[in-house]
């Protein structure tokens, strides 16, 4: 995961190499959330998604192979 924020107009993204998942937020969602907040649901998403992938098995805790960029704007 990033531990630096990206500015505004970028775009969080994720994919699943295990099972084609993939998953984009914007760091600015129009939902009055701040751009670390954004952030911070996009890394937890992924986690879990981590964590679910159906593709690793049925148990918790199977690790998924997640890409996990932030794309556009300046850092």
């Amino acid at each position: 995961m990033s531990s630096h924020v990206l500015a505004p107009d970028g775009m969080l993204e994720a994919h699943c190499d295990d099972c084609d998942w993939t998953y984009e937020r914007s760091l600015e969602a129009g939902d009055d959330l701040s751009i670390e907040d954004n952030q911070e649901i996009a890394e937890r998403v992924v986690r879990n998604h981590e964590y679910t992938c159906k593709a690793t098995g049925d148990g918790w805790g199977e690790t998924a192979t997640v890409a996990f960029d932030g794309v556009g704007g300046d850092s």
